[in-house]
């Protein structure tokens, strides 16, 4: 007869867990769930992770939790991915899944007339500059001056009507906190 008082014994931060005996306990929020909890990929392969949320019984508001991936790159031995669901009032679950690091994509179409988009991550919330300037440096257009939240998102540059832009090469600078980057961008009228 099993009583009430099995237990398992664990050696925490000790030198008593080695390779192959190491017990990791986590009670990660019953509203997300993965569909692989420990896997191994091999160089160059990729897996699938399917994560399902569950709105069922939640109060209405905004829940956050964090998916870490640990692995054994010496330069990042950890990835967290912030995951958010909003629950509105009728109980339906709305689900971002927030980006890890903050990154400008090129633009597309590129090259383009007149209209070009370009989409860029923010893994938190930034001061976020996104401007157009030209080859001889100077600036033609602000796309973004503000304080974002993190996310993804896209914003339209379109030149028709603008009779200061003339065919060629433009480059889009964005910088968010101490993210810089620079991408180029070929109008072609």
């Amino acid at each position: 007869m099993r009583t009430p008082t099995d237990g398992l014994q664990i050696a925490y931060n000790t030198t008593y867990i080695q390779s192959n005996m190491a017990i990791r306990i986590t009670n990660g929020p019953a509203w997300v769930s993965a569909d692989v909890c420990n896997a191994t990929v091999e160089q160059g392969e990729s897996r699938e992770v399917i994560f399902t949320f569950d709105a069922t019984g939640l109060e209405e508001g905004t829940y956050e939790a964090n998916a870490v991936i640990l692995c054994n790159d010496p330069d990042e031995h950890q990835v967290v991915l912030p995951i958010q669901m909003t629950v509105d009032e009728d109980g339906v679950g709305g689900i971002v899944a927030l980006p890890y690091e903050t990154t400008l994509h090129a633009n597309y179409p590129n090259p383009f007339n007149p209209a070009t988009t370009l989409r860029f991550n923010l893994a938190q919330q930034e001061q976020v500059s996104l401007e157009v300037y030209n080859l001889l440096g100077q600036r033609v257009a602000v796309l973004v001056n503000e304080t974002m939240d993190a996310g993804a998102y896209q914003v339209t540059w379109n030149t028709s009507g603008m009779s200061n832009i003339a065919s060629g090469m433009y480059y889009c600078r964005m910088q968010a906190g101490g993210y810089h980057a620079t991408r180029k961008m070929m109008l072609i009228k």
